[in-house]
């Protein structure tokens, strides 16, 4: 028997034998005896009947798969590609844009800084002509009345709060008002509820000046218990300035002045 390629595709249909795999056809049947008794069948074949995968209908050529959905494929690979292009195109334009912005913001800013910084520099000017420059203090002679770092607080302020310690400390002792007003005061933060949140660290009042010196957990617990205190009925304060800082050593911290600026008989009641 002759040799027959194993990879050879055979197409059986009745008598008919179609050879598709290398697109020959049989010469003679006794090569297409070979082939059916390779395959070890009785069939009976004739010369005629032998074809070549030329002579196929189309639906039986061999034909290339799914060539449509290629192509749909490859339309939406496009459509995809095209589409990132253009985000990453209007992410570029955004950026430009978002830039353009933040810089014309900082000129702005910038422009109205200097008109406040001149404003500023113009009345402090006025000021100075009229005898009337806001107080300022030396570190120097704070830290002859309070320690650190409340010192540096004062030392760094200006206007009220240093005219004020400058008054205070000059008064003489007030055992009367003075006396029970840092009492009342020093009791109050004592028994609020935020006690455990703000330590005093020095009250003093005279006349109708207090000092209160207190570390503090956050910048907020001083001004809340101020808050409720000012409801109290012996509570007759006109104004507080205070100014707090942070340290790594000293933790949060705040320096404040009070002032009742009448005060008679009832508030020492």
């Amino acid at each position: 028997m002759k040799n027959v390629n194993k990879q050879t595709v055979l197409l059986l249909s009745g008598s008919s034998l179609a050879c598709l795999g290398f697109g020959w056809h049989l010469g003679s049947s006794s090569v297409a005896e070979d082939i059916a008794a390779y395959k070890g069948q009785t069939v009976e074949i004739s010369s005629q009947s032998l074809v070549s995968a030329d002579t196929l209908p189309t639906s039986l050529a061999a034909q290339p798969k799914s060539t449509g959905q290629t192509e749909e494929i490859i339309d939406k690979t496009l459509l995809i590609k095209n589409a990132s292009d253009l985000s990453k195109a209007d992410l570029v334009l955004q950026n430009q844009a978002l830039k353009e912005e933040i810089t014309q913001q900082s000129i702005l800013a910038k422009e109205k800084y200097q008109r406040l910084q001149k404003h500023y520099n113009d009345a402090i000017s006025m000021l100075d002509a009229q005898g009337l420059s806001r107080e300022t203090i030396s570190i120097e002679d704070v830290k002859k009345e309070v320690p650190s770092p409340f010192a540096e607080v004062v030392a760094s302020s200006s206007g009220t709060v240093v005219e004020n310690f400058k008054k205070l400390h000059a008064m003489e002792e007030d055992y009367d008002w003075g006396v029970q007003m840092q009492q009342k005061i020093s009791d109050f933060f004592l028994t609020h509820e935020l006690s455990d949140q703000i330590r005093l660290q020095s009250v003093s009042c005279k006349q109708n000046l207090c000092e209160i010196r207190a570390f503090q957990d956050t910048d907020k617990i001083f001004g809340q218990v101020m808050s409720v205190m000012s409801a109290q009925p012996w509570y007759s304060f006109n104004s507080v300035h205070s100014s707090s800082s942070n340290s790594e050593q000293y933790g949060n911290y705040i320096y404040a002045m009070a002032e009742v600026i009448h005060h008679n008989e009832e508030d020492s009641e």
